[in-house]
């Protein structure tokens, strides 16, 4: 039963298959295919300040039993010249309408992500439609936006100084919306804050930093959708053509 992991824990592990979340060849090659554009990608964008001069050895880590599921059958593994590792699935999700979903699973010394897994959900492909545009578009966009994820974008909860950042003028802060009627979190880092009011216009004494997801399946983890629209790191791709922000680059370089 490809909804069932191997360990009984597997969220999945009381939800039947249906055809569409069976994974053949067809649907592995398509998502190694967007797998490794993405990461390509990525890998192009990204660079890291203080390179890894130790091994990614998963035997000499602690990875916790729940995602001792995303290792490799024989548990580790030993790679040098890597930053960080991203284990690929497809396995099946308790929500139908999720895409696709990631973590990190281990940490170096500085808090950044350094073995991470990444999950298509295998009934977002359909191998008739896979060579179109828009589909092409979609998957890739999904890719991208879990290794950002990993990553640490923009989860307040990955800074890069070590778990959660405490608020402060600097990090984050949290604001009453009189007119939304709701707190509302601000990220207020130095270069989130030079980019968001370049790209708005909004000037320091009138202006608290842009604002976090706080839709209940994304909290805390996305840029509110209302005001950022169709940036790749937020909710509202669906309203235009999708690209990777600026915002986005400045949070995970503030971050390290």
């Amino acid at each position: 039963d490809p909804c069932k992991g191997r360990w009984s824990y597997n969220s999945c592990a009381s939800k039947k298959c249906t055809e569409k979340d069976v994974v053949d060849d067809a649907k592995r090659a398509i998502g190694k295919k967007r797998m490794e554009w993405a990461a390509n990608y990525v890998t192009t964008i990204i660079n890291v300040k203080n390179p890894r001069e130790d091994n990614i050895n998963t035997g000499a880590m602690s990875i916790s039993l729940g995602y001792k599921n995303y290792l490799p059958p024989t548990n580790s593994f030993d790679v040098a010249n890597t930053d960080l590792i991203i284990l690929g699935y497809l396995r099946k999700h308790e929500n139908d309408y999720v895409a696709g979903y990631a973590g990190c699973m281990a940490a170096g010394s500085d808090s950044r992500c350094i073995v991470g897994y990444f999950n298509y959900c295998p009934r977002i492909f359909d191998v008739t439609t896979s060579n179109s545009p828009d589909v092409i578009e979609k998957e890739r966009r999904t890719a991208v936006h879990e290794i950002l994820h990993v990553l640490g974008a923009v989860k307040l909860s990955n800074f890069i100084n070590g778990g959660y950042l405490s608020q402060s003028d600097t990090t984050w802060k949290a604001h009453d919306n009189v007119k939304l009627g709701k707190k509302v979190i601000h990220v207020r880092t130095p270069k989130v804050l030079e980019v968001w009011r370049a790209q708005t216009g909004c000037k320091e004494d009138e202006d608290h930093g842009p604002t976090i997801e706080d839709l209940p399946l994304g909290v805390g983890s996305h840029w509110e959708a209302r005001q950022t629209g169709s940036i790749v790191m937020s909710y509202g791709t669906l309203s235009s053509e999708v690209y990777l922000s600026d915002l986005t680059l400045a949070f995970l370089e503030d971050t390290g």
